[in-house]
């Protein structure tokens, strides 16, 4: 609700300061107005807020700075002052207009994003592969954990991460390996989770090397069986899971900033 009076207040104060650029100026200072308003707005949505206010003074202070210099030491009558003063205060408030209301598309556009982000963190799947989300993929992976230790346990956990050199081409490969993986490994035991950045990232609940082998090569035969993907579309690599989360989570966190394989 706030933010539509935002919007609303700053859509009247750009048509009010249009109407009345267009009531008291001539054809030629109408159309600097519009196209320095223009400007304006267009160098506040592609620069950070503070160059855009910056910018925004600058012109106009400027301006005024101009409007004064052209009347310097001339005779002007009130009625003529009056008229330059209301001059620069259409020009100052359209320009004012459009700084606010790209300014307000960005932060409204900020917010969006942030919120997206939110939700994202707050899923626990990801909605096209149906493979767990990063956090609930640790949250999970924590309960396990808690598990494996207390019953002397032992498990792995894989890190596949694409390749290849255009986004929408990983993208593909990426989300038919989260399907094989899924097939691959056991629903009630295994986690298969978003590593981010086209990994992902394979818990492999109590079990040895050979339990390992055994996925990788069902997944091998699946790949085997598809047309457009090859075991060169992506490497993996193979670790062992600390029976303490914080060292666990370190380790993940240490492969995320960097690369999944080598």
């Amino acid at each position: 609700m706030h933010q539509r009076t935002t919007f609303m207040i700053i859509f009247i104060l750009l048509c009010a300061s249009n109407v009345a650029g267009v009531l008291y100026l001539d054809t030629y200072e109408l159309s600097f107005m519009l196209s320095a308003s223009f400007l304006i707005g267009l160098l506040a949505m592609f620069t950070s807020s503070r160059i855009g206010f910056a910018l925004l003074i600058v012109y106009v202070l400027g301006h005024g700075f101009y409007s004064v210099g052209v009347t310097w030491g001339k005779e002007l009558n009130f009625d003529i002052q009056m008229i330059q003063i209301l001059k620069q205060c259409i020009y100052t408030l359209s320009a004012v207009a459009s700084w606010l209301l790209m300014y307000s598309i960005n932060k409204a556009r900020e917010r969006y994003i942030s919120l997206e982000k939110e939700v994202m963190e707050l899923r626990k799947l990801e909605p096209s592969t149906d493979i767990l989300t990063f956090n609930e993929f640790m949250e999970r992976a924590k309960l396990l954990i808690s598990g494996m230790k207390r019953r002397g346990e032992k498990a792995y956990y894989v890190v596949f991460e694409v390749l290849g050199e255009k986004d929408y081409q990983k993208r593909v490969v990426y989300e038919k390996l989260t399907q094989l993986l899924l097939q691959s490994v056991r629903v009630n035991y295994d986690l298969v989770g978003n590593g981010g950045h086209n990994r992902i990232i394979v818990f492999l609940s109590n079990t040895g090397e050979e339990g390992v082998q055994i996925v990788l090569q069902r997944l091998a035969r699946k790949v085997d069986a598809e047309y457009n993907l090859t075991m060169n579309d992506f490497v993996y690599s193979i670790h062992d899971v600390a029976d303490d989360f914080t060292a666990f989570s370190e380790a993940v966190a240490s492969w995320r900033r960097g690369h999944a394989a080598s």
